[in-house]
């Protein structure tokens, strides 16, 4: 999770520096800082409340840049119409094959395990269907949210769709001496300046959608390391300090700001990087997997066979 996080932190800035040529360093610190900052005196329901209006102002971002990119392309048809030349609509690719990264197969798989690895095990969401106060609404929040999730979803990957049928005829990374570009990282935010920056709010509107969805994963995942951290790990050691609830309170926050400091600093080592989101697909699976499997053994079986024993009750 401070992996990904760490990942989530990087993207926006790089939108920032193709917005306002801010340098990428600083940018970092002060955003990684003002996020650690309200996660940690704010706590869980800073979190939620947070992530309201920061998810409003993501699927605000979403609408505009459909709007724009589909005028920009000459219209829904023709967007089809270059998707297809380009191969983007591939969708029935039955070929089994795991080397090849976009298949029907593939992408069923994938889809399916981090579902049930998001929904199942992934800590800050557990950690908001437990502070529910009945089982009932945590089922709920969780029939609600999921298609909810997969439309946003769907919807950033129809955008590159969009995006494609935009840039057909001139790949802006290609001719980044004109556009100034350098990977396809800075794309949805070079679009945005360039097909908003003459009306008045709009290029900051689209700026702060893409922040938000930054700082709404950063603060829930800040959030619940640090009360993982403090449950998990401190109170079975120091026993005493688990029937002192300020001290424990006080300790999280110091977690917060401290997990903070790490994801700054990691975030810093990813500048260097040609494509953010292999990176954070790359640590973002790499510990799922087997983290969902220790899970599913200790779901369907009382003991974990082999050298080392997994669990037993």
């Amino acid at each position: 999770m401070v992996l990904w996080m760490s990942v989530v932190l990087y993207s926006p800035v790089i939108a920032m520096n193709v917005v306002a040529d801010l340098p990428i360093e600083p940018t970092i610190l002060a955003f990684g800082a003002i996020c650690s900052i309200y996660c940690a005196f704010g706590g869980l329901k800073a979190v939620l409340w947070t992530d309201v209006f920061q998810i409003s102002l993501m699927f605000v971002t979403l609408l505009m840049l459909f709007a724009a990119g589909i005028e920009d392309a000459g219209g829904l048809a023709n967007v089809i119409d270059r998707a297809k030349d380009g191969g983007r609509l591939n969708l029935f690719n039955f070929q089994v094959d795991f080397v090849t990264r976009y298949t029907f197969w593939n992408g069923l798989f994938q889809g399916l395990l981090c579902g049930v690895s998001m929904y199942g095990i992934n800590q800050t969401v557990v950690q908001r269907f437990l502070s529910l106060s009945k089982i009932e609404r945590a089922k709920s929040a969780s029939l609600i949210s999921n298609p909810v999730m997969n439309f946003l979803g769907l919807s950033a990957c129809l955008h590159g769709i969009v995006l494609y049928a935009v840039y057909f005829m001139c790949d802006p990374i290609l001719n980044s001496r004109e556009t100034g570009l350098t990977n396809y990282d800075q794309l949805v935010p070079y679009f945005l300046v360039s097909k908003f920056h003459s009306i008045p709010g709009l290029t900051g509107l689209s700026v702060a959608g893409l922040f938000s969805g930054s700082l709404s994963t950063i603060s829930s995942i800040l959030n619940s390391l640090a009360t993982v951290t403090v449950v998990d790990f401190v109170h079975p050691i120091f026993q005493s300090l688990q029937k002192n609830e300020k001290k424990s309170l006080l300790l999280a926050k110091g977690l917060s700001l401290a997990y903070g400091a790490i994801c700054i600093c990691i975030a810093l080592s990813l500048t260097k990087i040609s494509s953010i989101s292999q990176v954070g697909m790359l640590f973002q699976n790499t510990f799922e997997g087997p983290i969902l499997a220790i899970f599913t053994i200790g779901v369907l079986t009382r003991k974990g066979f082999g050298k080392v024993t997994v669990f037993q009750y």
